[in-house]
């Protein structure tokens, strides 16, 4: 029995031993198990924190985005409203020269009315000395016929005198043989009368006719002097008839000729005046047309008022809802100013909550060879283009060909991101510390933070770009991992 309960004290024993065992294995198990899980916790925290930076940091560079893009609403807000009151001054102004074109277009009219009526009188006049030319012309015509018929009157009359002045002078020549003859007749009765004389009585009756034949001789002598006074007159006379004629015969040439060059110009004028009626009535089309026309455009000029005013009550209109827009960016950068704050009193908030691990990998000889390889890829003439081809292209090779970096990009000078690869956290890095140093001192190593992009510990370098005269115009930056 006693080893019985020996042996039962044994096995009571052992159990306790085992249950203890058991126990104490439980525990640990259950203690590891619990240890696990708060590292778990503590994890899920730091990494819930790190979202809550990244998330805080976003949220800034979101206002900070925001705010960029309401400053320039608001300056194109305030360039609409500068130029609209421009437009509207300029459309009042417009208005104003219109109504004064307008009364000088009624002016214009009542001018081209008065020329339109002259040119029209004109018109009847031209018309009345056409007429008046024509006749003139006419009369001309008939004067130059008349003249060309004097012209061979004359010349008939000269031949007719030709002829009669050949008759004369056959008389001439008649009459000096006439004279012969009444010569030679007194001749003979002279010697009948000496012959009879010397007969005596048997020439007595002889005597008697010789003296008769003397008498007709002396009479036919007293005839043929006076013929021959008179044909010498009528010769004369018709010396002069024919100088006469022959004075006509040029001052009839003469005056064919002027009457020709009167003719000539006449007829000149007659063009000229017949011209003048093709102006003078193109004139009378021009001025109906030109009335029209001016009539037309005053009408133009009239709805081009009301056009105008139209535009000035629009302008009005829209000068009301720029003011409204203007009031309302106003209250817009309110909000977002207040937005900033609260996004800086998170961030701050979230940074005072726990530090952020730092690691001392990064050995100061890596940073400075970083530094300078970054300051090199920032100092290319291409990356000073700030085109976003050209940055892809340089800043995607420098990742690339450099271990180590998590994150490359660049910035305009406005905090707005040209390129990142990865794509930015980011919409805007103005509110960033390395964006700031870079900015102002050229190149910046920021301390260790979260990364927008990773939402993990980081370290960044960061190198301004200048351009040609040295002018910071963006930034070039590097995330580096500072976790093992």
């Amino acid at each position: 029995m006693k080893n019985n309960i020996i042996r039962n004290g044994s096995v009571h024993m052992g159990g306790e031993k085992q249950t203890a065992t058991s126990v104490f294995g439980l525990s640990f198990r259950k203690g590891r198990e619990k240890n696990g899980q708060i590292h778990s916790l503590k994890q899920t925290i730091q990494s819930l924190k790190y979202d809550m930076q990244v998330a805080s940091d976003r949220l800034g560079a979101a206002m900070e985005e925001m705010t960029r893009q309401s400053r320039e609403l608001q300056r194109l807000a305030d360039y609409s409203h500068e130029r609209e009151m421009s437009l509207r001054g300029k459309s009042t102004a417009a208005k104003q020269y219109i109504e004064l074109a307008f009364g000088q277009m009624n002016d214009v009219t009542e001018a081209t009315n008065e020329i339109q009526a002259m040119a029209d009188r004109m018109n009847g006049k031209m018309s009345d000395a056409s007429l008046v030319v024509t006749e003139v012309v006419q009369y001309l015509h008939n004067t130059d016929r008349m003249m060309d018929e004097i012209k061979r009157f004359n010349s008939a009359m000269l031949t007719e005198i030709d002829g009669l002045i050949g008759h004369l002078s056959k008389v001439e020549e008649m009459n000096a043989a006439l004279v012969g003859i009444v010569e030679e007749t007194s001749l003979l009765a002279l010697n009948a009368s000496i012959e009879s004389a010397r007969a005596g009585e048997y020439g007595k009756g002889f005597a008697v006719v010789a003296s008769r034949i003397r008498q007709l001789a002396d009479q036919s002598k007293g005839a043929v002097v006076q013929s021959s006074s008179l044909l010498a007159e009528i010769t004369g006379g018709v010396g002069e008839v024919v100088k006469a004629v022959e004075k006509e015969k040029r001052a009839v040439t003469r005056g064919v000729a002027e009457v020709g060059e009167v003719r000539r110009r006449v007829e000149l004028l007659y063009e000229k005046v017949s011209d003048a009626g093709t102006i003078v009535e193109k004139a009378v089309e021009s001025s109906y047309r030109q009335v029209g026309l001016i009539r037309s455009t005053a009408g133009e000029l009239d709805r081009a008022v009301g056009t105008i005013n139209e535009t000035i009550e629009d302008v009005d209109m829209m000068l009301s809802h720029v003011s409204e827009q203007r009031d309302q960016i106003g209250a817009l950068n309110a909000i977002g100013d207040n937005l900033l704050k609260e996004a800086a009193e998170l961030r701050a908030a979230v940074s005072d909550s726990g530090d952020v691990p730092s690691d001392n990998r990064l050995q100061s000889m890596q940073i400075d060879h970083l530094k300078s390889s970054l300051a090199a890829v920032a100092a290319s003439a291409e990356i000073a283009t700030l085109d976003a081809g050209r940055h892809d292209r340089l800043l995607t090779s420098h990742m690339r060909q450099t271990p180590g970096i998590q994150a490359i990009w660049s910035n305009r000078a406005d905090g707005t991101f040209i390129f990142s690869e990865p794509p930015a956290g980011l919409l805007n890095a103005k509110q960033r510390e390395w964006w700031k140093g870079a900015m102002e001192e050229g190149a910046f190593v920021s301390k260790v933070y979260i990364s927008a992009i990773t939402k993990r510990p980081c370290l960044t370098i960061s190198t301004a770009v200048t351009d040609a005269e040295g002018r910071r115009i963006g930034v070039v930056g590097i995330d580096l991992s500072v976790e093992s």
